[in-house]
């Protein structure tokens, strides 16, 4: 995301391809939210989930397939459904 951000002119961040779409400023602040929310399961140490582990993050799974030390490579994410009513 960095390279992307660094990639467009500083005064070009409010080019936007249609009226009804977001700047490419907005757009980046959008994904800069997303990310922290994503990350938001992590403990404030650092610490990056190992493979295999899962954690929810509104109403959705995320299961860590591929990490390092201090990166995640790959997730699954999975909707999760609604419990069964019995």
């Amino acid at each position: 995301m960095i390279a992307l951000a660094e990639a467009m002119p500083a005064e070009r961040y409010d080019f936007k391809a249609t009226p009804p779409q977001r700047t490419f400023g907005e757009q980046l602040a959008h994904l800069a939210e997303a990310h922290v929310r994503m990350l938001r399961p992590l403990d404030p140490g650092g610490r990056v989930p190992a493979p295999g582990e899962t954690f929810e993050i509104d109403g959705l799974e995320v299961e860590v397939l591929e990490a390092e030390r201090r990166r995640i490579h790959r997730v699954r994410i999975r909707r999760k459904l609604p419990q069964a009513i019995t």
